[in-house]
């Protein structure tokens, strides 16, 4: 049945060829009389004008000039009859050579036989141009089945060729006008006032993810170096990679206890009026489930109340801090008794040292303060605040945080990248400032309330976030369903990689769009008869998702779906670019 249904199949194709071939060149010999009709009747006419004797040239004789089949049958002697009227110019004859024919037609008439008969020729070979209309013809329609079963979109998301999107890019670029380099993937550039509408790059380990953040860290670096810029750098990085690659000694700073070219640092550097102790305590103590909150809060305001105690007494050591807080409960009761009144609120929730409650309280100011041990003896003046307003300081500033002491300085660090957002919120507008905030694996810190303000609302201040994850997954349990939604929302340029985790692939499925298409389809009738079989075409409006889930868990390494913006959504190569390691990642710090 298989061999009979393909048998069926190519003759019935092979008869439509075979058909569509004999309707090109129909045409082709229609197109070719007519035009050589009108090539070569107006030197006709003009030929008939002429008379031989008073007696006008009629077709006939040009017919004998031009035609003489004993001739082209190599008859010789090849002759040419002559009717009655002609026999009376040739003394009677009824034959004479064709030669001596067209000499004396040709004498007679000043060469106008031979000039018709030369344009005649010319025209019947000019006349061979129809079948180039043959041929696109048979052009046009082999194409236009080649496109029949396309699908015709209609309307919402559709892909595009990366070539058509870099293309709109660069116009965008070109409209601009400014005069510095502009970070590009490969051909794709992004134009400079879309920096500021966030960049977020998806995928799973080894699939390009560092590859693309290791090159646009070069290209800020480069301009920042040729342009002057002034571009500031703030880069979260747990392997080290960053620091290996873009550490430049002179020029940076690298905040990590552990390091030992970690710059000094103390946490009363960020107090600068009273309400920074709120903002320090709930930036330190906010709570990972809902269902903590009222401990959390506790412990916030406990230790407030010991910031505020410290900074009266003049104890703004790392020291004083740590070995305060490391006290007992009922030791710690008693200094802060010393307090104003207005700052003892939040004795009532030790007051009673010896419950449960307030041993869980100290537990929690404990457990989220415990990386001070670490930097116990290593103060310095280093602000996070003051470095991100010192518009003059365009150091890059590293926050690393190596995998396998993350837990014990994720509370720094979240804080750290707290603070730092909250500083540039309050800088003064200014479109043209560029602080890139790189930030991979976000879903590794806690939670950061002022992140999702830096991306609704920094653009005016010249904030610009390059954030890369494995999945939506963590970013969900860190920020909740719905702010996991806000936070995807609010990153405009997306590079997608291949993502192994099947929730995530649906929820991108879904967030990049439908796409409505009138979809053709192709029936087929197979029949015995000796019509053979017949061939049917319908069209059907479809919507559908533009990319499956099971598609963006297929991509290759080094390929991403981007989507920028109104620009639309295409398939990106990433360039192999690979930069060589010039610093050593970690340095661990020697402890006494």
């Amino acid at each position: 049945m298989k061999g009979y249904q393909s048998h069926e199949t190519f003759m019935a194709d092979a008869r439509m060829i075979v058909h569509m071939v004999l309707m090109s060149l129909v045409w082709g010999v229609m197109l070719q009389l007519t035009l050589f009709y009108f090539l070569f009747v107006p030197a006709f006419k003009k030929l008939q004008a002429v008379t031989i004797g008073g007696v006008p040239v009629t077709s006939s004789q040009f017919v004998k000039y031009s035609f003489n089949f004993q001739e082209m049958l190599k008859i010789q002697p090849a002759n040419v009859y002559l009717n009655p009227d002609e026999q009376r110019f040739f003394r009677g004859a009824k034959q004479i050579p064709v030669a001596h024919y067209r000499y004396y037609m040709d004498l007679w008439t000043n060469e106008a036989f031979a000039n018709t008969n030369r344009k005649m020729k010319n025209a019947f070979h000019l006349s061979f141009l129809a079948y180039t209309f043959s041929l696109g013809y048979l052009l046009f329609f082999f194409n236009k089945s080649r496109n029949m079963l396309n699908d015709t979109f209609i309307r919402g998301t559709d892909f595009i060729p990366i070539e058509k999107l870099n293309q709109r890019l660069k116009e965008r670029v070109k409209a601009e006008n400014y005069q510095i380099p502009n970070i590009a993937i490969g051909d794709t550039v992004i134009p400079f006032e879309m920096e500021t509408s966030h960049f977020l790059v998806l995928g799973a380990t080894r699939t390009g993810k560092g590859v693309l953040l290791n090159q646009m860290i070069r290209q800020i670096n480069q301009r920042k170096a040729t342009h002057f810029t002034g571009d500031k750098i703030i880069l979260y990085d747990l392997k080290g990679e960053f620091v290996s690659k873009h550490y430049d000694p002179n020029q940076d700073i690298i905040f990590y206890p552990y390091d030992k070219r970690s710059v000094g640092w103390n946490i009363f550097n960020e107090i600068e009026s009273y309400p920074d102790f709120d903002t320090i305590a709930k930036s330190l103590y906010t709570a990972t489930d809902t269902r903590d909150e009222y401990w959390y809060n506790c412990a916030r305001d406990v230790f407030r109340m010991g910031l505020v105690f410290l900074k009266q007494a003049g104890a703004t050591t790392n020291r004083d801090l740590w070995e305060f807080f490391s006290q007992d409960l009922e030791t710690m009761k008693e200094v802060l008794e010393g307090l104003p009144l207005a700052e003892k609120g939040a004795l009532k929730h030790i007051a009673q040292p010896e419950t449960n409650q307030a041993a869980t309280i100290l537990s929690i100011v404990q457990e989220r303060i415990q990386f001070f041990r670490y930097l116990v003896d290593i103060d310095g003046s280093f602000s996070l605040r003051k470095y991100i307003r010192d518009e003059q300081n365009q150091k890059n500033l590293f926050l690393l945080n190596i995998l396998n002491y993350s837990d014990i300085f994720k509370p720094l660090m979240t804080f750290a990248i707290d603070t730092i957002i909250r500083e540039t919120l309050s800088l003064p507008d200014k479109l043209d400032r560029r602080i890139f905030f790189v930030l991979d694996e976000i879903g590794s810190l806690y939670r950061l309330d002022s992140l999702l303000n830096l991306l609704t609302v920094g653009a005016s201040k010249g904030a610009s976030i390059i954030c890369a994850n494995q999945d939506i997954g963590r970013i969900e349990d860190t920020y909740g369903k719905s702010n996991a939604k806000t936070f995807f929302n609010n990153f405009n340029t997306n590079f997608i990689l291949r993502i192994n985790e099947p929730e995530t692939a649906e929820f991108l499925s879904k967030a990049i769009g439908e796409r409505q298409v009138i979809r053709r389809v192709e029936s087929r009738q197979m029949t015995t008869s000796k019509y053979g079989d017949s061939r049917g075409l319908s069209e059907q409006e479809k919507t559908e998702r533009l990319l499956l889930p099971t598609e963006f868990q297929s991509i290759p390494n080094l390929e991403a779906v981007v989507k920028i913006s109104n620009f639309g959504v295409s398939r990106l190569k990433i360039p192999k670019i690979f930069y060589p390691t010039n610093q050593e990642y970690f340095m661990m710090r020697t402890f006494d």
